[in-house]
């Protein structure tokens, strides 16, 4: 049904992180959605915008599945003290 239902988030959404670690609560901008034949999941990468100090120019972008991203909505910044 994931497969079918298609991705949460299109490429140029902006999103909350919630999980990577180095990154948890930044906002990000989808830059890549794929399918994972493997997993059976959308893998997405981001941007982050505004990164905090631990931020790696060189391996900085996040890679990770829908599960760990929320929609930058203003509710969903406000929790995260980023609105």
């Amino acid at each position: 049904k994931r497969w079918s239902a298609g991705a949460r988030f299109k490429v140029g959404d902006m999103v909350v992180n919630k999980y990577y670690p180095h990154y948890y609560g930044t906002i990000a901008v989808i830059e890549e959605v794929t399918w994972w034949q493997g997993t059976g999941t959308w893998n997405y990468v981001a941007l982050p915008i505004a990164p905090n100090e631990q931020y790696n120019p060189h391996s900085g972008k996040i890679n990770t599945d829908e599960s760990k991203f929320l929609p930058a909505s203003k509710r969903n910044l406000k929790a995260r003290n980023l609105a």
